[in-house]
């Protein structure tokens, strides 16, 4: 079974959710992350519950669960790299929808990236681009943005992912002289 298989058994509409199961059973269901509702849910869910040994680290820090070599590549994987929810066919969120609308408006091509189908890049490309949501758009390994940066760079300049890419080129001649 795969994220998507998931997303539609408990039926998750929004990313990120917590769900408290209980032998296969959802008791309740919290769209987003609001530490205060997950607190209270967690009290009136955890009862019987054995604690566990908190010693140990249980989750890695993001930068090991994903390393930031694995990341680079990814945001260097095509000139114009998409990271979103869901696939440009079937966009799962409706901005996500939209910027691919837009830069299938403008002509520019570009590769993407399902962020519900590895949650630990989900996790690790928002602290690597210090971006939060998503969709993320990423010109050569470098952030652009989401979808009102790129919308309003383009409603000011057609060619603005096109630009992007000539800038950096330019400022790697200037400190790379032949």
């Amino acid at each position: 079974m795969d994220t998507l298989d998931h997303l539609e058994e408990y039926g998750v509409s929004k990313a990120p959710s917590i769900i408290f199961l209980r032998n296969g059973h959802i008791l309740e269901s919290i769209p987003g992350s609001d530490p205060t509702r997950f607190r209270d849910a967690l009290d009136r869910h955890a009862g019987g519950v054995q604690p566990i040994d908190n010693s140990a680290t249980l989750v890695p820090e993001l930068t090991k669960a994903v390393p930031i070599a694995r990341l680079t590549e990814l945001v260097k994987a095509a000139p114009v790299m998409l990271f979103m929810t869901g696939t440009p066919s079937s966009p799962r969120c409706r901005l996500s929808r939209r910027l691919v609308g837009i830069l299938r408006g403008h002509d520019i091509d570009y590769d993407f990236f399902d962020v519900l189908a590895d949650e630990d890049v989900r996790q690790g490309i928002t602290e690597f681009g210090d971006w939060p949501t998503f969709p993320q758009l990423w010109v050569d390994g470098e952030l652009v943005g989401g979808l009102e940066i790129v919308r309003e760079g383009l409603g000011a300049d057609p060619d603005f992912i096109k630009n992007h890419v000539v800038r950096k080129a330019a400022a790697q001649e200037d400190t790379n002289p032949v």
